[in-house]
Parts: structure tokens; sequence; C-alpha cells
């Protein structure tokens, strides 16, 4: 009691208000500054796109064409405010996750990693097929390839045989990576195209795998096969929503639509930092390089189209019914705010890369796997460091892109609050999850 007054005390706790005291104007700054960094850099992409909008080619978003050219173009280049707003607000966010990811992620999965290998000569459990399957029909950029079929059609007969499912309202499912696809080297032996994947909805089974024009028995080869069809993810499919991203932000700054500017935010910036940077996931030499493939790749695998298929039979799938509602109002808000842009790009930019990434991640956390197929320890990290650093969703906290957020940004009912207010009807979980760009 005695030392409650003391001049040591007294001292300490005026240090400490101190302390906070600049802590609290630093954060109230860096809010001012990234605020002032947006709008200019906003009206700086306004700018540069008018001086040389750029034409879409063949649907290959604009920094795959200035790497094809081997030069970076007025149009796929990022200003100097994007960068610097980027820089400041997204370097931050990174080394939090990065921080995360050397004192959590590592400590925790690294020690299983090793024991499971001293004690059964692989780093991790061996896959069965019904964890294909499940991957298959957990993430969207997976399952929307999958083409019905019935046990009478010709493919099931010629492939398959006679085969006998546990029900017969069981349905069939054919997934594929098309011959089309350029070919990728994958574990030396192998590579990313021309696999096919017949199996069945509710008994989670194979009935056959076809790579190459090979048959591959799942019980045998379960781990390569898990690992190509994740290595599509990163290759190829989840790459789509990426390409459709940069069309819709380029339709939003080409015609200067304020009210769409948090669905242009870091979109060019992300994909010139992908391509280039020197902490990209797909530069090789990269401390952070973590995807199968390279830059090259993604120019090659961008001209092949991905096949879609619709149907109401994927309606139990995950989040497929979150979609549907998340189109219909996207495009009944766009008109109803008179919003001339395409809807598919704005759908794609805004809900299918996010929840993409959020269901991706909740169903690849639960397995360690070879990122390249070599089964090699390093190939474990990387895909770790695939699925715990650039899969998990990092926003700013003091610039917040969650559509809630937007949301809140507007004083009156605006086209972001409209769409957040139908998403949370139709999943009250999954519009939570929903950023406004592709940002990540």
């Amino acid at each position: 009691m005695d030392n409650i007054g003391s001049p040591t005390l007294l001292t300490q706790q005026y240090t400490v208000s101190v302390l906070l005291g600049v802590l609290i104007v630093l954060l109230y700054g860096y809010d001012l500054l990234l605020k002032r960094l947006r709008k200019l850099a906003w009206m700086s992409m306004i700018l540069k796109n008018q001086k040389n909008r750029p034409p879409v080619i063949n649907g290959v978003f604009h920094r795959l064409s200035d790497i094809k050219s081997g030069v970076e173009s007025s149009s796929g280049g990022v200003t100097a405010h994007e960068g610097l707003y980027m820089i400041l607000n997204q370097w931050p966010v990174y080394f939090f996750y990065c921080l995360r990811f050397m004192t959590i992620v590592l400590p925790s999965r690294v020690p299983s990693m090793l024991f499971s290998y001293l004690k059964h000569g692989t780093y991790a459990t061996t896959k069965n097929e019904r964890d294909i399957v499940i991957m298959i029909l957990s993430i969207p950029a997976l399952y929307m390839m999958c083409k019905p079929v019935k046990r009478t059609d010709p493919l099931i007969q010629n492939y398959c045989g006679d085969f006998h499912p546990s029900t017969e309202d069981d349905h069939i499912w054919l997934w594929e990576i098309p011959r089309e696809l350029p070919a990728v080297p994958f574990d030396g032996n192998a590579v990313l195209k021309d696999l096919s994947i017949i199996f069945l909805e509710k008994e989670r089974r194979v009935i056959r795998a076809i790579h190459q024009g090979k048959d591959i028995a799942p019980s045998s080869s379960s781990n390569m096969l898990f690992s190509i069809v994740a290595a599509t993810l990163g290759y190829w499919s989840h790459f789509k929503s990426h390409l459709m991203a940069e069309i819709s932000a380029e339709e939003i700054i080409n015609q200067g639509i304020e009210k769409l500017e948090p669905s242009a935010r870091f979109v060019h910036s992300l994909h010139s930092g992908l391509l280039n940077s020197a902490t990209s996931p797909a530069v090789p030499g990269s401390l952070l390089y973590s995807i199968a493939t390279t830059r090259t790749s993604f120019e090659e695998s961008m001209g092949c189209p991905m096949p879609h298929y619709i149907v109401p039979a994927k309606r139990n799938f995950a989040a497929f019914a979150f979609f549907l509602a998340a189109r219909k109002s996207i495009a009944a808000n766009l008109k109803a705010h008179d919003l001339n842009v395409s809807v598919e790009p704005l759908f794609q930019n805004m809900i299918v890369h996010c929840i993409d990434h959020h269901l991706s991640y909740e169903y690849l956390k639960l397995h360690d796997y070879s990122l390249d197929g070599s089964e090699s320890f390093m190939s474990y990290m990387r895909s770790l460091i695939l699925v715990e650093l650039w899969m998990f969703p990092k926003v700013n906290p003091f610039d917040d892109v969650h559509l809630c957020a937007v949301a809140c940004n507007y004083d009156s009912p605006s086209f972001y609050s409209d769409v957040y207010r139908d998403l949370k009807r139709a999943d009250p979980l999954l519009a939570d999850r929903i950023i406004a760009s592709t940002c990540f």
C-alpha cells in the first residue's frame, strides 16, 4: 500500500501511458495514410487506363501477356501509388502470417511429420480413394469440373464394365484433366494432364482412374492421385477465377466506377506480385515458392478452357446453392444500382475466388500431402506453405475488404450492402467469408 504513490510507480505508469498514446497516434496515422493512398491508387489506375486501355486478348490477363513478350507494358505495370498502397497495406499482414507460420504451424506440424516417417516410412498418413473423392466434392474449383454420367453411358460401359453401387440412386461422376492442357512435369515421371477419375458420390469410391492412357489402382497409387488432383488447383482450375477477376477489375477501372472500387482493389498489384515478386509462391527460387508450377505454366494453361457442369445433382455440394444465390443477387443488384459491368467476372472476383480459398483451406489443412508427388520432406513442407500461408485469407483490419465491412462503409444502401443482405439470407457463415476483391 505504501508504494501506490511512489515516484517509481508513477514514472512507470506515465511511461506506459505515453507509449500507449504514441501507439494510438501511430495507428491513427497509419489508418489515415491507407485511406489517402487508397484514393491516390484508385485515381492513378483510372489515369493509367485512360492513357492506354489494354484489350483482353484470348482471356489471358495482362500480367501474363507482359511476361510472354518479355517486357512490362504500360498497361500491365503497377503505378507508384498502387505499389506503395499494396506494400503498406499487405506487407504487415503477410509478416504477421509468416510469424504465425513460423511460431505456431511449423512447431505443431513438423514433429508429427517426422514421427510419422520414423514409424511408417512416410511423412503423412497414406491417402485413400475416399480422401480423393471428398476433396473433389469439397472444393468448387474441382467439383465444377465433374461431369454427371449414367451407368448406361457408353463411356462407363467401355471404361468400367460391370460394377455394382450399394444404392441405385448413387450419382456417378467423371472428373478429368483434359489432354489438351499443356504438359507440366510432375515427380519426373508423370504430368499434370490427361487424368480421368470416375467415382461414386455416396460411396466415396473410385471406380476407375486412367492417367496418360494407363490404369491407376487407387489403392496403391492414392498418394500420387491425391497430389495430382490437389496440384490442379494451383496450376489451372483456381487461377481461372484470377483471370476473371482481372477482367472484372479492368471493367471497373476503365469506366471509373467508384461505387465498385473495392472490387478493383489490389487485383492488379496482386497479379503483378504473383508473377514477379521475390516472395511469390509461383517464382522458383523464392523462399516461399510452393506451387508445383511457374508463371510460364500459367500462361500456357490459361488458353485451355475449364469445363463447367452446372447441374441440379450438385445442389448438395459445398457452397453450390450459395453460388447460385450469390450470382443471382449480383446480377439483380448491378441492374438495380445501374452499374454497367459484366456479371460473371464480378461474381468470380467477389464470390468464387474467396470461397474457393476458404473451402480449399478447410479441407487441405487436415491433410499433409506431397506437393509435387515426390514424397520428399521438402515437397510436404511446400504443400504446408501453400495451404497455411497462401490459401489462408489475409486482410488488413485497418482496410478491411470483407463484404460485411465494405457494406458498412456506405451511409445509404449500396450495391455491396444489398448483396450482403441477400447472402446473409442464403448462408450467414459463408456470407461473412466473402471478400470484395481478389486480393490474396
